[in-house]
């Protein structure tokens, strides 16, 4: 009787593999394949698609969403959520604006980026020190920051920026690109060699991978759960200042619901949303295609509401690739 079992038994490790395997080849290109199959889609049914000037605007309204889809992979990765990064966004728009008029833009952008990185480090704390989920200490933060930022332009909600050229910053351009597309890109670059590269990323990795592990092996988890919400902030306090050189106007709560954009771009580029595994490059892919979507919709004057329809199908997909993964790693009961 076991002798005839065997074959059977020994059948399962191999079909689990190959399911294991081909979970993770959806999960790690999935999306890629998906918007090749739209952009093929849109080129055919549309001819203003596949187009220079519809692609460059393709990368560059991806420039503010991906930087704060950006900052919010790494969180993710280290098992956490960030609510506020909208918040930080419309917050590093008014100091940059306000130090900007007293000032120079120089001393307005480095104010903005410290801001940021100031809310980011507070919401580290927070969460660190209080153990608290992130999800609900930066959903409170959120309104904190929306306030004060309020506060700061007494009541008016908006700073509008004087210097001459400050415009520029987003849509002065450098070869066929606008500059907040380059700075975009550069963000990417630099936080994909930080995930990868750098001893920070591994730490990143490892606090979201197992939390307690990390902290066995000599991590000190708090100052890493910190340096990763700082992280977050500084990215989305770039995005708040591009969003600010675009209207010439800082709005106070003008990045509110922009966190959920980012998340979206997160999920569906098959960072798991419960920590220790992401990539960036999926990220910047995933936004391109939250950006195609949109793009391609509109060309073909379909409703915007398709637009959400779509969306949630993706990251719907996406969560249940992800369960999926987990599931079959964890093996049969």
């Amino acid at each position: 009787m076991s002798a005839l079992l065997t074959p059977r038994a020994a059948a399962r490790p191999m079909s689990a593999q190959r399911t294991r395997q081909l979970i993770t080849l959806v999960r790690d290109y999935g999306v890629v394949v998906v918007l090749a199959g739209l952009c093929v889609t849109f080129s055919a049914a549309t001819s203003g698609f596949l187009t220079s000037d519809n692609l460059r605007n393709l990368l560059e309204q991806s420039a503010e969403p991906g930087l704060l889809a950006c900052g919010m992979t790494a969180v993710i990765i280290a098992g956490e959520f960030d609510l506020s990064v909208g918040a930080i966004l419309g917050f590093g728009g008014v100091i940059c604006a306000i130090v900007t008029n007293a000032s120079t833009p120089v001393l307005g952008i480095a104010a903005a980026l410290a801001a940021g990185a100031a809310l980011g480090v507070i919401n580290g704390v927070i969460v660190s020190r209080t153990g608290v989920h992130s999800f609900l200490v930066t959903l409170a933060t959120q309104f904190v920051f929306v306030g004060a930022a309020i506060y700061l332009t007494h009541g008016t909600d908006n700073v509008r920026i004087d210097a001459t050229g400050f415009a520029q910053l987003s849509d002065g351009t450098f070869g066929t690109l606008q500059y907040k597309a380059w700075i975009a890109l550069t963000g990417f670059i630099i936080m994909w060699l930080v995930l990868r590269e750098s001893r920070l990323g591994k730490r990143i990795h490892a606090l979201g991978g197992n939390a307690a592990a990390a902290r066995t092996v000599g991590i000190r988890v708090h100052r890493v759960r910190v340096a990763v919400f700082a992280l977050s902030g500084v990215f989305a306090a770039i995005a708040g200042v591009l969003v600010a050189s675009d209207a010439t106007v800082a709005q106070a709560d003008g990045g509110i619901g922009t966190e959920f954009v980012a998340i979206t771009a997160v999920i569906i580029g098959g960072t798991s949303i419960a920590g220790g595994r992401g990539s960036v490059w999926r990220t910047f892919t995933a936004v391109l295609l939250l950006a195609v979507i949109a793009n391609g919709l509109n060309l073909l004057y379909i409703n915007a509401t398709y637009d959400q329809l779509v969306q949630g199908a993706i990251i719907l997909a996406a969560v249940l690739t992800d369960a999926r993964i987990k599931s079959v790693s964890r093996g049969p009961r």
